[in-house]
C-alpha cells in the first residue's frame, strides 16, 4: 500500500505554490500534490486524486476557501482542511475554526505549516480509529442480548444500548441519561454495597470491575444483574470512563432456586424409600418362614421401588426443562 502523502492544493498563484511545496519538502514530508484553481477542478480532484489533506487559499478569482471547505465537508468530511493565505485577521481566523476548518497558516509564516499538517493528519487518524471503534461497539451492542453501557464519569452520564430499554420496557428519550437513574434503580438493600465497591475500585489501580446486584424497573419488578466493566483512566490514573456489559441473570437465579428445591426433594424423597428397602431387607430374612409376612414385606419393597421410579421420572423431567430453559436463554 502506497503511504505517500497526497496533498490537494487550491491556489491560483504559481509563485505561492512553489514556495509552499519548497517549505514542505524542506521539512522532510514525502508527498505528491495536485494543484487546482477552479471549483470544477477541485471537485474532480476530490473524487479522482483522493487527497489525504487539503491546503487552500482564502480568496481566488473565481472560487474561495470557505466554499471549497463546504464542498469538501459534504463530499468527504473527514479530510483535514487548512487555509493558507495572506493576512486574514484574527476575527476571520476564529470564524474559520468555528466553521470546522482544521487550521490556518499565514503565507509569510509557511514554516509553521508542516507541523500543522502532521498534527492535522494525526488527529484525522485518531478520529477515524475512534469512529471505527464506535461503529464496532455499536454493531456489537446491537448483536448482543446483554445490556451494553458506557459511563462518562466526569460528566456523570451513561449510555445504554437498546437491550436495556427493551428489558426495562421504557422508551429511549436521549442518547445519554443521568447516571443517577442507574444508581437509584439499584435495589435499596444492594445500593450502598455497590457504590462502596465502585469507590474502592476507583481508588485502586485495577481496570476490571464486576458486581452482582438487584435492579428495579419502573414498576418495581426485581432483576438480578451481573455487571462487568472495563475502566479507562487518564494519564494521571484518574477514572474517566467505564465501558461494560450487564447480564440479566434473573432466570439463572430461578434455576438455582429450583435446583436447591430439587436437592431438598432428593434428600427427603430418595432417602426414605432407600431406608425402607434397607430395613425391609433385614426383616425379609426374619420372615422367610412366614409366607404372609414375607409377601407383605415384598409389597412394601415394591412400593418403595415404585416411589423411586416415579421420582426418577420427575427428576428427568426437571433436568430436561432446565436444559431447555438454559438453551433458550443462550439463544435469547
Amino acid at each position: 500500500m502506497d503511504d505517500t502523502l497526497r496533498i490537494l492544493i487550491l491556489e491560483d498563484n504559481k509563485h505561492d505554490v512553489d514556495l509552499l511545496q519548497r517549505e514542505l519538502k524542506k521539512s522532510g514530508l514525502v508527498f505528491i500534490s495536485e494543484i487546482v484553481e477552479t471549483r470544477d477542478a477541485f471537485e474532480k480532484a476530490l473524487h479522482n486524486f483522493k487527497p489525504n489533506i487539503i491546503l487552500s487559499d482564502y480568496n481566488l478569482p473565481s472560487f474561495d476557501g470557505i466554499t471549497a471547505f463546504l464542498i469538501k465537508k459534504k463530499k468527504c468530511s473527514n479530510i483535514p482542511f487548512i487555509i493558507v493565505s495572506g493576512a486574514i485577521g484574527e476575527e476571520n481566523a476564529v470564524e474559520l475554526i468555528k466553521k470546522g476548518i482544521t487550521d490556518y497558516t499565514i503565507k509569510d509564516r509557511l514554516f509553521t505549516l508542516p507541523p500543522k499538517i502532521i498534527r492535522a493528519l494525526e488527529e484525522a487518524k485518531e478520529k477515524k480509529e475512534n469512529r471505527e471503534v464506535n461503529e464496532r461497539f455499536s454493531l456489537a451492542s446491537r448483536a448482543s442480548n446483554n445490556i451494553i453501557y458506557e459511563w462518562k464519569i466526569n460528566d456523570d452520564v451513561v449510555w445504554w444500548n437498546d437491550a436495556y430499554y427493551n428489558l426495562m420496557g421504557i422508551k429511549k428519550e436521549e442518547q445519554w441519561s443521568e447516571h443517577s437513574s442507574w444508581t437509584n434503580s439499584i435495589h435499596p438493600d444492594d445500593r450502598d454495597g455497590v457504590m462502596n465497591d465502585l469507590s474502592n475500585f476507583f481508588e485502586s489501580e485495577e481496570i476490571f470491575w464486576s458486581g452482582e446486584y438487584r435492579y428495579l424497573d419502573n414498576k418495581g419488578k426485581v432483576y438480578y444483574f451481573y455487571d462487568k466493566g472495563y475502566l479507562l483512566r487518564d494519564q494521571n490514573g484518574k477514572p474517566i470512563r467505564i465501558v461494560g456489559a450487564v447480564a440479566d441473570i434473573t432466570n439463572l437465579k430461578d434455576h438455582i432456586t429450583q435446583l436447591k428445591e430439587m436437592i431438598f426433594m432428593i434428600s427427603h424423597r430418595v432417602r426414605q424409600p432407600i431406608a425402607n428397602i434397607l430395613g425391609l431387607s433385614d426383616a425379609l430374612d426374619e420372615s422367610i418362614n412366614n409366607p404372609v409376612e414375607f409377601k407383605k414385606i415384598v409389597d412394601y419393597m415394591k412400593q418403595s421401588a415404585i416411589d423411586l421410579e416415579e421420582f426418577t421420572h420427575e427428576l428427568n423431567h426437571f433436568i430436561q426443562n432446565s436444559k431447555d430453559k438454559a438453551e433458550n436463554e443462550i439463544k435469547g
